[in-house]
């Protein structure tokens, strides 16, 4: 969810395989171990969608990328899914602290839905929407993206039923 322009999902296959996230501020995802290297990236805005695709194209990984045009909600459950990575969106992008919030909520509940029990990576502007993502066994690391400081959270979501 959130895929922007991609890039974590392409990253991803051009690595061959989503557990390469693990390397990432010394986060573990060895429990991520898909069977076949291939991944799913939608967002709200199809236009970015469809950049996904056209950078997919240019990275030569299109054939192992579905991507989907819709709202968080809407995803699926997907048993499939072995990780959950997201560059969420931040900054003038939303407008407030609350909508910031309101977002980093809505992506955990979607991925909690759509891929209970399973590891999840998010970017997040403030360290402190690290509790709003509602993962499990959290671990928080500090780094910077475009020269802004920004936040990797890391955790499973909770297992169908659970809060």
């Amino acid at each position: 969810p959130c895929c922007g322009s991609g890039t974590l999902a392409i990253e991803a296959l051009l690595a061959g395989t989503p557990n390469t996230l693990r390397n990432w501020a010394c986060l573990d995802f060895a429990a991520a171990q898909p069977a076949a290297a291939r991944a799913f990236a939608g967002d709200l805005d199809p236009a970015a969608t469809a950049r996904t695709l056209a950078n997919a194209q240019r990275a030569g990984v299109a054939a192992s990328l579905v991507t989907q045009a819709c709202e968080l909600a809407a995803w699926p459950p997907d048993p499939a899914i072995a990780l959950v990575a997201s560059n969420l969106p931040w900054g003038a992008r939303l407008g407030s602290r609350a909508a910031a919030r309101r977002l980093v909520q809505r992506w955990g509940a979607a991925v909690a839905r759509t891929a209970p029990d399973r590891p999840a990576l998010a970017v997040v502007a403030e360290p402190q929407l690290a509790a709003d993502t509602g993962l499990h066994d959290l671990r928080v690391c500090a780094t910077r993206h475009g020269g802004k400081a920004v936040w990797l959270v890391a955790g499973r979501t909770p297992k169908r039923g659970a809060r």
